[in-house]
């Protein structure tokens, strides 16, 4: 016959960073410390693995905590550090979100610099210059051709529109 008992709950001091060996060794729940992370001109993305166990995060078993210069990943039930970033450039903290399912962890940071490519997402990455400011192209967007002869879509596409409108429906 097979009772279950109520697992013991130790009370945690203070929030222990996690190596990526403890972590494999210590239970079910597994991310990949690599991410991937790309821009726009206003937001920072950056996507997380989860390896296995990733059922344990769902219905709030991970917290990310944002700061203006770093964001963490922590597992509410054990308190431990899963992983964490400090940003070569500044976010804002009130405009960044995050969602969880069983496979990735998708997180989304608002820059406080909009306009700005970042160089690098880590501090300390890059080559110097953290942010590159963003310039918009001016004049006409121009098409790359190999024609010799060059033709301007945006007055093609207008003299179509003004001939369809002209026309009659069929059968008037």
């Amino acid at each position: 016959m097979f009772t279950a008992t109520e697992p013991t709950r130790t009370p945690v001091s203070a929030p222990k960073t996690a190596t990526p060996e403890e972590i494999k060794s210590d239970g079910p729940s597994q991310i990949n410390y690599k991410y991937d992370w790309y821009q726009n001109v206003t937001h920072i993305f950056v996507a997380y693995k989860i390896k296995q166990g990733g059922e344990a995060f769902l219905n709030g078993g991970l917290i990310v905590h944002f700061t203006d210069s770093t964001m963490i990943l922590e597992n509410s039930k054990t308190g431990e550090i899963l992983a964490s970033i400090e940003f070569s450039n500044p976010i804002d903290p009130t405009g960044s979100t995050w969602t969880c399912t069983k496979k990735r962890i998708d997180i989304k940071m608002k820059k406080q610099v909009e306009n700005e490519n970042w160089t690098g997402l880590e501090k300390g990455s890059g080559t110097g210059a953290t942010a590159i400011p963003v310039t918009a192209a001016s004049g006409p967007i121009s098409y790359p051709s190999s024609s010799k002869n060059k033709k301007n879509w945006d007055t093609l596409d207008k003299d179509l529109t003004k001939e369809l409108s002209d026309d009659k429906p069929e059968g008037d």
